[in-house]
C-alpha cells in the first residue's frame, strides 16, 4: 500500500511531461515554432564545416558537437533554453579557464547562427540566438611571462646530460616551435616531427595550429648538427621522439628545479619570442610565432590585411639572423 502514492506520483509526473511535449508539438504544428531536432543539426553543422572550415577547425568542434548532441539527444534546437546551455558550458568546462569556456561559447553561437539559417531556407520562422544572452566573466589580464636571462637558460640547456632532452629542448628554446608540433599530440591524431620534415637547419612543420600548409621553423647551426647525428639510424617516416608531452614537461620540471628555474615546455617558445623582441627583431618574433597579426614596432600591430604589405622573412633570412644573434648559446 506504501508504494501506491509513489506510484501515482510518478504517473502525474509523466503525464505532465507529455503534457508539456504535446503543448510544443502543437505549437510546431501552428508553425510559431521552427523545428530542428539536435542529432540532425549537428549532422548538418559538421557537413557545413567538413566544406568551409580548415582541418584543425573542424577537429576544435568535434568534441563540443558530441558533447552538445549527448547533453541534448531529442530535443529541438530553437527550444532549449540559454539557462540549459550555460548549464551545459559550465558542466563541460566550467573548471577549466574562463578563456576555455568563452571559446567554447564563441563555438556554440557559431553552431547556432548556422541552425538559425538552416531553419530559414526551410521556410521556417526565425528565432534568436540564445547565446547572446550568455555572458563568460574574464578571468582578467593574462600574465605576463617573466623573462629569464640568457645566462640562466643557457646553464638550463647546457646541463641536461640526455642528449635526446637537450635536443628536444634546443630545437623549443631556439626555433619556436610549438610541442604539440615537435612531439605530436595522440588526441587529434597528429604524429610530430618525422625525420623527412627536417632540411638541413630548416624543420618543416605538418601539425600547425593554424592548420596553414608550408610553415617552417629554422635552427642554429650547431642544433642541426646535433639533431643530425641523432638521426642517422631513423627511416624518413620515423618520428624523431616518441616521449610524450607528459614524460617530457616531468624532464623539464625537475631540471628546470636542479638548476633555480620554475618552467613548463611551452615556456621556450615565449623565452625566444622575448629575446628576439627584446632585441628590436620584431620580424624574427613574427617568424618564430607565426601569429595571423604581424608586429611591426614595440606597439603596433599589423592585422591579417595590412600584413599583406609587410614581406615576411625567409628562412634563409632568419637563419642568418640565428648566426648572428643566437649562436652563443650552443657555446661550452
Amino acid at each position: 500500500m506504501s508504494s501506491q502514492p509513489q506510484e501515482q506520483a510518478m504517473l502525474l509526473m509523466a503525464l505532465a511531461s507529455l503534457g508539456k511535449r504535446l503543448e510544443g508539438i502543437e505549437k510546431r504544428l501552428d508553425g510559431k515554432t521552427p523545428v530542428l531536432l539536435v542529432e540532425e543539426a549537428v549532422e548538418g553543422f559538421k557537413a557545413y564545416l567538413k566544406e568551409n572550415a580548415r582541418p584543425n577547425t573542424r577537429r576544435s568542434f568535434d568534441y563540443l558537437l558530441n558533447e552538445f548532441e549527448k547533453e541534448f539527444v531529442g530535443q529541438n534546437v530553437p527550444e532549449i533554453p540559454p539557462y540549459r546551455l550555460q548549464e551545459f558550458l559550465g558542466a563541460t568546462w566550467g573548471k577549466g579557464k574562463k578563456s576555455v569556456v568563452k571559446q567554447s561559447l564563441s563555438k556554440l553561437k557559431w553552431f547556432y547562427s548556422w541552425c538559425i539559417k538552416a531553419v530559414m531556407v526551410k521556410g521556417m520562422p526565425l528565432f534568436y540566438n540564445p547565446c547572446d544572452l550568455i555572458e563568460v566573466k574574464d578571468d582578467g589580464p593574462p600574465d605576463r611571462p617573466e623573462f629569464v636571462p640568457v645566462e640562466q637558460m643557457k646553464a638550463f640547456l647546457d646541463t641536461m646530460v640526455d642528449p635526446k632532452h637537450w635536443i628536444m629542448t634546443a630545437i623549443l628554446m631556439t626555433s619556436g616551435m610549438r610541442v604539440s608540433e615537435l612531439l605530436g599530440d595522440k588526441r587529434a591524431d597528429k604524429p610530430g616531427l618525422c625525420k623527412k620534415d627536417v632540411n638541413g637547419r630548416v624543420l618543416a612543420l605538418r601539425n600547425t595550429k593554424s592548420g596553414r600548409r608550408g610553415e617552417v621553423a629554422v635552427i642554429p647551426a650547431f642544433v642541426a648538427e646535433r639533431l643530425s647525428q641523432f638521426l642517422q639510424n631513423l627511416g624518413p617516416e620515423d618520428r624523431i621522439f616518441t616521449t610524450g608531452y607528459t614524460s617530457y614537461h616531468g624532464v623539464v620540471k625537475s631540471h628546470g628545479k636542479r638548476v633555480g628555474l620554475d618552467i613548463k615546455p611551452h615556456y621556450m617558445r615565449k623565452w625566444v619570442a622575448s629575446y628576439w623582441n627584446r632585441l628590436g627583431e620584431y620580424q624574427v618574433v613574427n617568424f618564430i610565432l607565426r601569429h595571423a597579426t604581424t608586429k611591426v614596432n614595440d606597439a603596433a600591430l599589423v592585422t591579417a590585411l595590412g600584413a599583406r604589405y609587410v614581406a615576411p622573412l625567409s628562412p634563409q633570412e632568419a637563419m642568418e639572423r640565428q648566426d648572428r644573434m643566437l649562436n652563443f648559446i650552443g657555446t661550452g
